[in-house]
């Protein structure tokens, strides 16, 4: 509940900005976004029975605004809803975890001066994600099964995403394309409701393309 309680405290500092930031003290664009996630397991447990995990495919799409701080850096505040998990597979059977995310990643944006109107950038920074949906799915010759994750799964996850992005002009509007790892650093199982501490973390890929108005 704390860690919850500190999430929406972010959300309205962020909020609030984005509202200064509208009365002309930094606002240069939002927009929306959607895209492809390839997420899998990284940690130290990440094998189950000796089964390293796959990149379990998986979408994004979400808002954002930009907010410039200064010659060539920005801030940019998303809100995604992103699926997130892994894949195992072994001897005919595959075993599919889909957990499904609010995601809140606050990054800071280099843009990269260039003489054109296609306009790089690198950015990074943390990512929270609250959780919405945790489970299971194995599938074999014998049909398939899910299972409800939920409550071994902990509410807020947390990663440091790094990046790069480009920017196109199309007339009044931005057509924006960025490419993002985000590197996990809690573990998603709960500790508190499994058997044991397991090391298992959310890390993966985010292709994206968007539209700055």
């Amino acid at each position: 509940m704390k860690r919850l309680t500190g999430l929406f405290i972010v959300m309205a500092i962020v909020v609030g900005a984005g509202s200064a930031a509208a009365q002309g003290t930094g606002l240069v664009g939002k927009g929306i976004k959607a895209g492809l996630a390839y997420y899998t397991f990284t940690g130290a447990d990440k094998e189950i029975g000796g089964v390293a995990p796959d990149l379990e495919p998986g979408l994004a799409v979400g808002a954002f605004v930009t907010l410039a701080l200064g010659p060539g850096l920005d801030l940019q505040p998303e809100i995604l809803y992103v699926q997130k998990g892994a894949q195992y597979e072994s001897n005919g059977y595959t075993f599919t975890f889909d957990l499904d995310y609010l995601e809140i990643p606050i990054l800071l944006k280099y843009r990269l001066g260039t003489g054109g109107g296609v306009r790089p950038s690198l950015f990074a920074g943390p990512a929270f994600a609250i959780k919405l949906k945790a489970e299971g799915t194995e599938s074999g010759p014998g049909g398939s099964e899910t299972v409800d994750y939920g409550d071994q799964t902990n509410a807020l996850d947390v990663g440091l995403a790094f990046g790069a992005g480009l920017g196109i002009p199309a007339g009044a509007n931005l057509v924006t394309f960025d490419a993002r790892y985000t590197l996990g650093l809690t573990d998603w199982p709960d500790p508190a409701d499994v058997d044991e501490e397991l090391s298992m973390k959310n890390s993966g890929w985010l292709v994206m393309a968007g539209i700055t108005f």
